[in-house]
């Protein structure tokens, strides 16, 4: 813990930038890689309109809505 610091940390406060930081530039565009991935095959998915379209819907819509946050 740094109460005891002089030096406070300055932590990240999103997966990406925790991400670019521990693992820098090539683990970054791995994980954007494989959050692009996912968000293209859940698109393609819902093109076919499977019955559980709405609830697959709203599951997309929260992943596209957490990255920035």
């Amino acid at each position: 813990y740094d109460i005891n610091s002089p030096i406070l940390g300055n932590y990240p406060h999103t997966a990406a930038l925790a991400l670019w930081a521990d693992l820098g530039v090539i683990g970054l565009a791995l994980w954007l890689t494989m959050v692009g991935g996912g968000v293209v095959a859940s698109f393609a998915l819902l093109r076919q309109r499977p019955p559980d379209a709405l609830a697959r819907a709203a599951l997309l819509a929260a992943f596209v809505a957490w990255p920035p946050a």
